[in-house]
């Protein structure tokens, strides 16, 4: 045992799993007129250059699809929103958008001019379909070259896509091997492996409890269900003292034999740590605000223990690190400052106590607030959006911060929405779970479109969607059950053991890193693998789920 670390074999006390645990080193009728986004204003329709619309009940031929030349989200479009296929072709100059049950022209318009694609090396060119908004399913043909694969346009294309994403969580925990269940009193397991994680568990509630804090309306006891088997899971690490553990976890990762359980060993409770105490207090105090109009009496214990671990915060001052010696996983933490900083925010608008208000005010003035990546290795944007969306904040320090994320907004979308970009990404380079960055600025997109509506906002946000649907360079869906090529060797032990695939569960993507040695290093978009070992671009986490939760909720016309 490293002499910094502590370790605690555990016997059957009942842990949930939730994250994966390799970590990277350091699916003619008029249009929808209810915008499916709560406060968006339908955007304005993209006016193409007609070239020949089939006359009506013109037949088109559907042929096979033999090369993902055409590039579509395989799921589908909202009415009233940017709705753009990629043609890989240099040639082509025209394309229809099908029925696929008639097999008869819908629309037909001119592909844009080529860009030339540095990244993939493609050259592409855009069919944009933005003005077609007839509910039905399509697929998208070019002459001569070939077709997509078929998708929706309605409502609710995204709809059984967020049911799915949020219930694959508990779907993993019942398909848990049988030893890990009784070790765990059947609770949640998400993640490649069986390890559990508080960095990624506090931060995945992070991002799914802000959709119900912040759209409060969509709030569900269902949904709530679901999440508190986490947070039950959080509280049995908290120490009685208020510390709280960093991870529970075998010493070695097991392996991948559909003869054993593949658990890896015995689990032990390794180091309390104070940045753990930190996400541990941010997660619960924000949760008891969520739950107290559905379980004032499991707020009040959430609130409690929130408050205990602020205590143990202040009584150590000085950084207390995970030593990271033993066990799976490796979430290094460099410092504690901003998940104090997000643990008192929280802790502010809940309980509205002067002390966390005072914390935040030295806080932000030392740092003055920013918009950035959300995640567990910084969650301090977690804590400038508590005090965004809190009434009793002043409101010169809300509007200054609202100016920000709107200004953030602004240029991501203008990044997104240039012609320079035929991917319309929000990323510039690919890394270890680079879907589910990409999908995070898609939730932080939506986030400032409810505090200055803009339909630009929702249609950078719906192309991050639509590129981890199928709408890239592999022509794949990163979300398993989702696509006609969707994930089909997700580097999950539970999954592989029993030859099953859960749907709605999004693997990281490309990453040009490849720390596996299957996954291609320094290809883009091109680096991946659907492969059982390629951890590294094809492994699933509770963490990479919960943008996937997030933006398909605000998108899927539950309003």
């Amino acid at each position: 045992m490293h002499p910094g670390s502590t370790r605690l074999l555990l016997g059957s006390v009942a842990l949930s799993t939730l994250v994966a645990c390799q970590i990277a080193p350091s699916p003619a009728a008029p249009a929808a007129t209810t915008p499916p986004v709560p406060g968006v204003p339908t955007a304005p329709a993209t006016q193409n250059p007609t070239v020949g619309r089939p006359p009506s009940g013109e037949h088109v031929a559907l042929g096979p699809i033999t090369d993902p030349v055409v590039m579509v989200d395989q799921v589908g479009y909202l009415p009233g929103h940017r709705k753009v296929g990629l043609v890989a072709d240099a040639t082509a100059t025209s394309f229809q958008v099908v029925d696929v049950q008639s097999s008869r022209g819908a629309f037909a318009a001119a592909l844009s001019d080529p860009v030339r694609d540095a990244d993939s090396g493609q050259t592409l060119r855009r069919a944009d379909f933005s003005s077609f908004n007839a509910p039905g399913t399509y697929s998208v043909v070019v002459p001569g070259v070939g077709r997509s694969p078929e998708f929706r346009i309605g409502d609710d294309v995204y709809r059984q896509l967020h049911a799915d994403a949020v219930t694959s969580y508990e779907q993993l925990a019942v398909l848990a091997p049988a030893v890990w269940q009784t070790a765990t009193a059947a609770e949640r397991k998400t993640g490649g492996d069986y390890g559990r994680y508080m960095p990624s568990a506090a931060t995945s509630l992070g991002t799914m409890l802000l959709l119900d804090d912040v759209f409060p309306r969509l709030a569900s006891a269902e949904q709530l269900q679901v999440l508190r088997r986490e947070l039950d899971w959080m509280l049995k690490m908290q120490r009685a003292d208020g510390a709280v553990y960093h991870k529970v976890t075998p010493l070695n990762f097991g392996g991948f034999d559909k003869g054993s359980d593949n658990v890896g060993g015995p689990l032990f409770v390794f180091d309390a740590s104070t940045p753990d105490a930190a996400v541990f207090t941010a997660a619960t105090a924000e949760a008891s605000r969520v739950y107290r109009p559905f379980d004032p009496v499991y707020a009040d214990q959430l609130l409690a223990a929130a408050e205990k671990s602020w205590t143990w915060l202040q009584d150590n001052p000085k950084p207390i690190l995970p030593a990271e010696a033993e066990g799976t996983g490796a979430y290094i933490y460099a410092r504690d400052g901003s998940q104090r900083f997000w643990a008192a925010a929280e802790l502010f608008k809940t309980k509205g106590d002067r002390a966390y208000a005072d914390y935040v005010r030295t806080y932000l003035d030392r740092y003055p607030p920013t918009i950035a990546s959300l995640g567990w290795q910084d969650p301090e944007t977690y804590g400038v959006l508590a005090v965004a969306f809190n009434d009793a904040v002043d409101a010169g320090l809300r509007a200054q911060i609202v100016q920000r994320l709107t200004r953030w907004a602004d240029g991501m979308a203008t990044t997104i929405g240039s012609p320079a970009d035929p991917w319309a990404t929000s990323i510039s380079s690919f890394h270890w779970a680079s879907n589910k960055t990409r999908l995070d600025k898609g939730v932080l997109l939506l986030i400032a479109n409810s505090a200055a509506p803009k339909p630009e906002y929702v249609d950078a946000a719906l192309d991050q969607l639509h590129f981890v649907l199928g709408r890239n360079a592999l022509a794949k869906s990163f979300v398993t059950g989702y696509g006609a090529n969707s994930v089909k060797n997700p580097h999950n032990r539970t999954m592989f053991a029993l030859g099953r695939i859960v749907p709605g569960v999004l693997v990281g993507g490309p990453n040009s890193d490849g720390q596996d040695g299957v996954t291609p290093t320094s290809q883009g978009q091109r680096s991946y693998a659907d492969q059982l070992q390629a951890y590294a671009s094809n492994e699933n986490s509770v963490e990479y789920n919960a943008p996937l939760v997030f933006v398909t909720a605000l998108l899927a016309g539950a309003t």
